[in-house]
């Protein structure tokens, strides 16, 4: 029998249809415990007789089609990267903004006609003025997805807020789906060692994958801003705006908002059964 996190990582990123470089599959190895390359390398020779391995790529026996679906999409992957990181660095200048990153199916690296998803965190107190900016700026450039807008790709979709906060709030979902999401996040931009302090509030996450902040990491770094007090005085200004144009999702009766998640939970409830019916361990 082959290496059972290696052989359960895959089973995961099959219901994506989604093949993983070595290196990837390295990095979101499913297992509490952080493992030597060298012994990684040598349980993925152990496994040979249920993977096909291509191109660099590495998949399930039968996923020869995935791995060439992929190796046709790097141009696609590459260019929406660089969008993705055109628009962080266009962003970040917002001082309130402390951390960018990129989700979904870019971030895997297997992209199709999808948009570009953008989690942000903020500086506490301020993330309506977050929001705001970064919405005016990215529709003014005309490259933010608008809600039920047909053509997509290559939009940004600014669908996940949280202040420094709320960076606890993956932890209310401590299982698979939520640690893989974590562990494939490319940071684009961070201030003051955000991204850091994220993966440190999430720590639980390594329970389920123990190489999380193990990618190579090339974002953007920064220091605090000396205008970051002036957004704060916008902030119940902004707030009014994004509530009175629905943008805000319709919170101002509560004081104290730390996060806007604009993506359906059954997603997270539909991959965790198809994980469990293919055999996923955890």
């Amino acid at each position: 029998m082959g290496d059972s996190t290696i052989l359960d990582t895959l089973i995961y990123s099959s219901i994506f249809s989604s093949p993983l470089t070595e290196d990837e599959l390295y990095c979101y190895l499913h297992m509490g415990k952080i493992l030597p390359k060298t012994t990684f390398v040598k349980n993925l020779e152990n496994t040979q007789e249920y993977l096909v391995r291509r191109d660099g790529y590495v998949a399930l026996k039968g996923g020869e089609s995935l791995i060439a679906r992929r190796v046709k999409r790097q141009s696609l992957y590459e260019r929406k990267l660089r969008l993705a990181k055109r628009g962080a660095r266009i962003i970040s200048w917002i001082p309130v903004i402390y951390f960018i990153g990129l989700t979904g199916s870019v971030a895997a690296g297997n992209p199709g006609d999808d948009d570009i998803d953008f989690f942000i965190i903020a500086r506490d107190g301020s993330i309506f003025s977050a929001r705001f900016f970064s919405t005016v700026i990215l529709s003014v450039l005309g490259v933010r997805r608008k809600k039920q807008e047909m053509h997509v790709s290559d939009k940004i979709c600014l669908n996940m807020f949280c202040d420094v906060s709320g960076m606890g709030l993956f932890s209310q979902d401590k299982n698979i789906y939520v640690a893989r999401e974590i562990a494939q996040m490319v940071p684009l931009f961070s201030r003051v060692s955000t991204y850091e302090k994220f993966l440190e509030k999430n720590e639980w996450s390594k329970r389920f994958i123990a190489h999380i902040g193990m990618k190579k990491n090339t974002c953007i770094a920064k220091n605090k801003s000396s205008t970051e007090n002036l957004f704060l005085l916008l902030e119940p200004m902004c707030r009014f705006i994004l509530n009175w144009i629905k943008l805000g999702r319709q919170v101002a009766a509560s004081k104290d908002v730390n996060s806007f998640f604009f993506y359906p939970e059954s997603t997270q409830k539909a991959i965790l059964k198809k994980y469990r019916i293919a055999g996923g361990l955890l």
